[in-house]
Order: structure tokens, then C-alpha cells, then sequence
């Protein structure tokens, strides 16, 4: 078994909206709480950290496992989006959805076509931050799958 360590390190200024500041490994930003939570809006906010966490892990997962399975992906593209439920006083994530758009290459089966989408369930079983908000957040996988003709001269 092989254990795995990250840190990152925060610090905040002010009251609620104030701002404050994240450091990783590869990436250092200002935080606040996002305007629409009548905060400041300055530089990354948790909710959107939280939606690219989500995101990244949901399709480097995909990627993982579609490549198992060999599938011929062309290209992977995704919009995410993610609810937040205020209620009294109180922030709750209740729901993200990810609208995946998978392309496999033109010498994709239809039997690939179908895997590709089966393969997005499994994938939203198997991410590690999909596994962290089970039971907390709703997650809905809407893909669309194509394929992209070769061109020819």
C-alpha cells in the first residue's frame, strides 16, 4: 500500500469578508468568499476550489480508466457546476453536475461509443473526491459522446 502526503498552507485576514491567501506546491492564490455570498470576490473562492477539485479528479479518473480499457479518445472536455443550498445562516454544496464531452477518433466501434458512456459512472465511483462527498453531495454525470471524423486531403 503506498500513502500519500499534500499540505497546503492558509492564512485569512479581516472578519468573513476579508481575504485571505493559499499556498500549494505548484499554485499560491488570494482567497474570498465569491460575490454572489455578498463577499469581496477577490481572487479564488472554496466553492470554486471545491468545483475544480471535483472536476480534475473526475476526469483524470475517466482518462485512468478509459485508457485501461483503450478506448480511442480524441479529446476530453467538461463543464462542471455546483449548487450551494443557503439556509439558515448555513452554506451546504448539495449538488455538482458534470457535463462531460468525450470524442473518440473515427475508428471508434459502436461497442466503444457505448463503453465510453458506461465508463463515466464507474469513473464518478472511483474518484477520490467523489468518494469524499458521498453521502453529502448529490453528483450527476450528463456526457455526450461523438465521434471526430478524420480529415482527409
Amino acid at each position: 500500500m503506498s500513502q500519500y502526503q499534500f499540505e497546503v498552507k492558509s492564512s485569512w485576514s479581516g472578519s468573513w469578508n476579508g481575504q485571505g491567501t493559499v499556498q500549494g506546491d505548484s499554485y499560491e492564490g488570494i482567497t474570498s468568499m465569491p460575490r454572489e455570498m455578498e463577499g469581496p470576490g477577490m481572487g479564488m473562492n472554496s466553492e470554486e476550489l471545491m468545483l475544480g477539485a471535483a472536476a480534475t479528479c473526475y476526469l483524470v479518473t475517466y482518462s485512468f480508466i478509459a485508457d485501461k480499457m483503450k478506448l480511442p479518445i480524441a479529446d476530453l472536455s467538461m463543464t462542471t457546476q455546483g449548487q450551494v443550498t443557503a439556509q439558515g445562516g448555513s452554506y451546504d454544496y448539495t449538488k455538482i453536475i458534470h457535463r462531460l464531452n468525450i470524442a473518440l477518433s473515427s475508428e471508434a466501434t459502436d461497442a466503444q461509443v457505448r463503453l465510453a458512456e458506461t465508463l463515466t459512472s464507474r469513473a464518478e465511483k472511483s474518484c477520490m473526491i467523489a468518494k469524499l462527498m458521498r453521502g453529502n453531495v448529490e453528483i450527476v454525470i450528463e456526457p455526450t459522446v461523438s465521434i471526430i471524423e478524420s480529415i482527409t486531403e
